[in-house]
């Protein structure tokens, strides 16, 4: 798991930790036995972070929201990244040339569901769209589905989720986001 943690002694703002339960196997035992001054099992400043082991390439890969995107964009201009890394330890994950691979614009207010009622359709043509962040996925039927957070983050109800599919495995998903693959 990654989660989120805020220490003086770390850069500005949150850092993704990694981490996981004592009893785990196989390429999750990642217990952390640090030194004074080793940043261990860590990714760096982000927040927000979606984490997967693919087998296929032996690569962790980590969705996650970098503190912000924008330069001097505040904390409502927020964009979904991606990296990867075989051993999770700081300094060792690659950024997938790719990222930005999500960003706030205009597909983000398209509704696909026709259940939606029109109440909140209005509030997707309406909502200042600032932000993509806080990506999970799971692969299911061939298919992978992301769920993601969208609009301003700042009111509600126009702090929205949103979904999109990826046609294919969960590890094409991943190839897909470095093109020189593995």
């Amino acid at each position: 798991m990654a989660i989120e943690v805020t220490n003086s002694a770390l850069p500005s703002g949150f850092n993704l930790v990694i981490g996981t339960a004592e009893n785990v196997t196989g390429p999750y035992s990642l217990r952390q036995n640090l030194q004074v001054g080793d940043k261990g099992l860590m990714f760096g400043p982000g927040s927000c972070p979606a984490i997967r082991y693919d087998h296929e390439s032996e690569y962790w890969h980590l969705l996650y929201t970098p503190n912000p995107t924008v330069p001097r964009g505040g904390y409502r201009t927020w964009q979904i990244y991606a990296a990867r890394s075989k051993s999770l330890r700081f300094g060792d994950w690659e950024l997938s040339p790719m990222n930005p691979v999500m960003v706030a614009d205009a597909l983000d207010r398209e509704i696909q569901n026709p259940a939606i009622p029109e109440a909140q359709r209005e509030i997707a043509r309406t909502t200042q769209n600032l932000n993509d962040s806080d990506p999970d996925l799971v692969e299911f039927g061939g298919q992978v589905l992301l769920v993601l957070n969208w609009g301003d983050q700042k009111s509600t109800p126009t702090n929205s989720l949103a979904q999109a599919m990826f046609n294919g495995t969960m590890s094409e998903f991943w190839q897909s986001l470095y093109p020189a693959w593995p």
